[in-house]
């Protein structure tokens, strides 16, 4: 793990090494600052308009909390000097609603850029850094923006109706549309060398992706943005085929549906795209249980490149793999009806609802909620306001040849509802890991059995945990194999020699409860009827109620977004700020035509 320190300089001469030796004899131990565990919660290349502002938001936690997040501004004649952060509080910029999951924003570190503060029109960069508790930092990636800083800048609309069209168009005119995709971004390209800061709107129809021309049409700086005609219907606005799609850098889809036809056909197939407010589903689906639907038939964005794709406020279901590895930022997603991993391997995950997750495949194939698999892939990763309700195998499943820094598991609820594809149910974690948090998870299942949402620790070739915290988690059972893990749980007992803590955690089935201020005990969480209202939460005077006697993490909400109270519940969701009535979808909805 990278660490931030200062070791002593030490000048020894012959007259005073005895002195010296004796100095280094009795050295205080040297104390390791932490790397903060962060990350930007902002989709590059967005537009801050003339007259308005823009809230820019990180996520970040640590063992040792954060002290603050100095965010570092430039471009454009900028005035407004280092702007910080020392304290966590609600985003709405990145609120979120159907036909994703609900959430009123992000609790996040933030400060506000405003398009005064500039003199010029033209990218900005802002860079963030992070600061821990104990002096460790960690500088963010760069993040460049478009600001209006001195005038108002128009963007560049067309629209698209195959059928309406007369085979011509024209720019900016809703009366008169082009008759494909591609013909609108032709004229755009011609019109302004480019398609920055362009929209072109799409009435209800099915549009063929394949229907391009490629290398004719380029992004430079910005987003064009594909979008749903004000007033059409997203369920009939339909992407279909398989596509490489256009030679456009930043593409941006909202308020449409991206449908694939089974196996690895994609509707959008290239890296760098923006799902905002989008439907994805397959065609190629079934209701038998022992294959629902082909494997690898993955979300309808794809692009398997590098990480450079965003997901936010969208839909998927009717697919094996929701969210493959290719995305850095995937923000208040509904899933439904996976067949195989609902996440693998992303850097972000935050503000989403997962309901049914189903299947295992032969070949050592099998569902988990959230995946990741062999080296250097598991590294500041953070899992944020995370809800699962109806899984059906394997929850979290890390498995990696390296050791693994800096992960964060922050208000995760997984909820495990049967057993009938023969799973695990729980979690696994093979390897090594520095600075693993886990604070306010719930792993539980309905179900008495020792082998459905444990929390299991193990791993073949060695084990190790240190500078871990768990705290305020609720856990179906522990364990650890001793025969793999000689220390066993003692690893999170009080004095252990890893700097690992473990705080107000319950545990259901006691097969073992290291740490400090434990209970342990079945009836403290309400399991009884999926989909109501109280579902998952903790059950009033029991030992998860009101159980912590301060936030010692920080977090200020729970899994669902609302606000935690200063006693603050055990396991991801608190009870008193439960909502009068429940804003998820009802479970298994399954779409089977547009």
């Amino acid at each position: 793990m990278k660490h931030t320190h200062t070791i002593p300089r030490i000048k020894i001469s012959s007259s005073y090494t005895f002195i010296a030796v004796l100095f280094l004899f009795f050295l205080p131990t040297v104390s390791f600052a932490l790397t903060p565990i962060a990350h930007t919660d902002v989709v590059p290349r967005q537009r801050i308009e003339y007259g308005t502002t823009f809230n820019f938001g990180v996520v970040a936690f640590s063992k040792a909390g954060i002290d603050r997040v100095d965010f570092a501004i430039s471009g454009q004649g900028y005035s407004g000097g280092t702007k910080s952060s020392s304290s966590m509080a609600l985003n709405t910029r990145v609120a979120s609603s159907s036909p994703g999951a609900p959430y009123d924003g992000v609790y996040e570190y933030f400060v506000t850029i405003s398009a005064s503060e500039f003199s010029s029109n033209g990218l900005i960069t802002v860079t963030p850094t992070v600061y821990g508790g104990d002096g460790g930092s960690k500088v963010l990636d760069a993040i460049t923006l478009y600001v209006e800083g001195a005038s108002n800048e128009s963007p560049t609309e067309a629209w698209v109706d195959i059928d309406g069209s007369d085979g011509t168009g024209t720019l900016n005119d809703d009366t008169d549309p082009y008759p494909s995709i591609q013909s609108a971004m032709d004229a755009i390209d011609a019109a302004n060398g480019d398609l920055d800061y362009a929209t072109i709107y799409l009435v209800e129809d099915v549009y063929d992706s394949n229907n391009r021309s490629a290398g004719t049409t380029d992004t430079v700086n910005e987003w064009v943005t594909i979008a749903g005609a004000p007033g059409e219907n997203i369920d009939n606005i339909i992407i279909d085929e398989d596509g490489s799609l256009w030679n456009t850098n930043y593409i941006k889809f909202s308020g449409v549906t991206l449908r694939g036809n089974g196996g690895s056909d994609f509707a959008v197939d290239q890296a760098g795209a923006w799902a905002d407010g989008c439907k994805m589903y397959h065609t190629v689906y079934g209701q038998n249980v022992s294959a629902p639907c082909p494997f690898y038939t993955t979300a309808p964005l794809a692009g398997l490149s590098s990480p450079s794709g965003y997901i936010t406020s969208s839909y998927i279901t009717q697919c094996s793999h929701a969210v493959y590895s290719v995305h850095v930022l995937v923000r208040g997603l509904k899933i439904e009806n996976i067949y195989d991993d609902a996440v693998r391997r992303q850097y972000l995950v935050i503000n989403c609802h997962i309901d049914g997750v189903y299947g295992a495949y032969t070949g050592g194939f099998h569902s988990d909620i959230f995946q990741t698999w062999g080296t250097a892939s598991l590294h500041d990763n953070i899992l944020y306001n995370l809800y699962v309700t109806d899984s059906n195998y394997q929850s979290l499943f890390l498995n990696e040849s390296v050791t693994n820094t800096g992960t964060a598991f922050v208000n995760v609820f997984i909820e495990t509802r049967t057993d009938v594809y023969g799973g695990e149910g729980g979690v696994r974690f093979y390897g090594v890991f520095e600075h693993l948090l886990m604070w306010h998870c719930t792993f539980a299942s309905a179900i008495d059995d020792s082998q459905i949402s444990l929390l299991w620790l193990n791993d073949g070739t060695g084990f190790g945990y240190d500078d871990s915290s768990f705290i305020g988690n609720l856990f179906q059972r522990f364990d650890i194999l001793e025969s793999y893990a000689p220390d066993g749980t003692a690893f999170l007992d009080s004095g252990n020699n890893h700097d690992n803590e473990a705080n107000y955690n319950h545990y259901r089935y006691s097969s073992s409860d290291p740490g400090e201020n434990t209970s342990t005990g079945i009836a403290v969480i309400d399991l009884d009827t999926p989909g109501s209202a109280t579902y998952g939460y903790p059950i009033a005077g029991t030992d998860t109620h009101n159980r912590m006697s301060s936030n010692l993490t920080g977090v200020l909400c729970d899994a669902r977004g609302n606000p935690r109270d200063s006693n603050p519940d055990i396991g991801a969701l608190e009870l008193t700020s439960l909502l009068s009535s429940d804003p998820l979808s009802p479970t298994n909805l399954r779409i089977m035509s547009p």
